[in-house]
């Protein structure tokens, strides 16, 4: 199993002023169904704006702030993309950049971020207010999760340990502790945040069978946006996340999403606004039997 980083590894194809292009191959082991985990196709992006970056001023915009993010179309696991990063603006504080991914003449995602250094940031820091429960490792209990014939080779790379007193509110909410199963250790930075903002171990729809029984769907990601808010050159076992849908309504959702170090100190705020599609319609499921959860 190639480690996380040889996955989301990105290599320098051409450079000018304020423009890099970069090529990198998709895994076939970070996919839900046949298509890329989006949250995987962000840690890639990731990965070359913090290199772009760093080649133009050093540590200085290093660390981004907030990444927004468009969706366009699915690209092909197993084959290669071109990255194409450039400069909006590069002032004294702040950079801003947009990405372009390319799978040939498909046009996989837009992105525009914005990039600084959390080591040089300076003003007023106050407590932290309407935040969700942090619940404690301990009160969770391990789940392995499966939706019929979708195959989901990217919830397999993680361990999920949820809370289960949130289970019993029957609402499209939940907590739950995540790790790397084969790299426990490895430090965590923005492309696994970003990774583990995109791994619901359960899609919000499914909880509670509010999808319906005998339904099999595929969630894809229209618009994804991250705010970094801390650090994440961190060494933690885990990385706690708490997600809510406070609205599915005519086969379209929100989720927000809170990613907290094993402190409680909250590392990333994010926000996605999803579709709810047939997966036998996307080439995502052979037939149609009933969601184990």
């Amino acid at each position: 199993m190639p480690s996380f980083d040889e996955v989301i590894a990105v290599h320098s194809i051409s450079s000018s002023s304020g423009f890099t292009t970069f090529s990198a191959h998709l895994s076939t082991n970070w996919t839900i169904g046949n298509a890329p985990l989006g949250g995987y196709l962000v840690a890639i992006v990731l990965n070359a704006l913090k290199t772009h970056n760093v080649s133009v001023t050093g540590d200085k915009h290093k660390d981004c702030f907030h990444i927004n993010v468009t969706f366009l179309n699915k690209p092909d696991a197993g084959r290669d993309v071109q990255i194409r990063v450039k400069d909006v603006k590069r002032g004294r504080t702040y950079a801003v950049c947009s990405v372009e991914m390319w799978q040939e003449k498909r046009h996989i995602l837009t992105t525009l971020s914005t990039h600084s250094s959390f080591a040089a940031e300076k003003g007023p820091t106050y407590p932290q207010h309407s935040l969700a429960p942090f619940t404690l490792f301990k009160d969770c209990h391990s789940i392995t999760t499966t939706l019929g014939p979708v195959k989901r080779p990217a919830i397999d790379n993680i361990e999920i340990c949820v809370d289960p007193a949130i289970e019993e509110l029957k609402r499209t909410e939940r907590l739950q502790w995540i790790r790397l199963v084969n790299e426990p250790s490895r430090p965590i930075d923005e492309p696994v945040v970003a990774m583990f903002a995109d791994c619901m171990s359960v899609p919000p729809p499914y909880l509670h069978g509010q999808l319906g029984e005998g339904k099999v769907a595929w969630f894809p990601t229209l618009t994804l946006e991250i705010q970094f808010r801390a650090s994440t050159s961190l060494n933690p076992q885990w990385i706690h996340i708490h997600y809510i849908a406070k609205m599915v309504k005519h086969g379209r959702f929100d989720i927000d999403v809170e990613v907290r170090d094993e402190k409680g100190e909250v590392l990333a705020l994010s926000r996605h606004l999803c579709t709810i599609v047939d997966a036998g319609k996307v080439g995502h499921a052979e037939e149609k039997v009933t969601a184990k959860i």
